[in-house]
């Protein structure tokens, strides 16, 4: 039973790390993503206000 308990709680905390691991890395191309919009709709704007 013990172990049982044991091999449970290794099981969660296994499964939280993966999900805050996961949220980070979303959170972090989230960012990266949102930058390069960012610089692509300057570019755009720059060549708009160009031509």
């Amino acid at each position: 039973m013990q172990e049982r308990f044991l091999w449970g709680a290794a099981r969660l905390t296994e499964l939280e790390l993966i999900k805050t691991s996961f949220w980070r890395v979303i959170g972090i191309n989230t960012r990266i993503t949102t930058l390069m919009l960012a610089f692509w709709m300057a570019g755009i704007n720059l060549t708009y206000l160009q031509a």
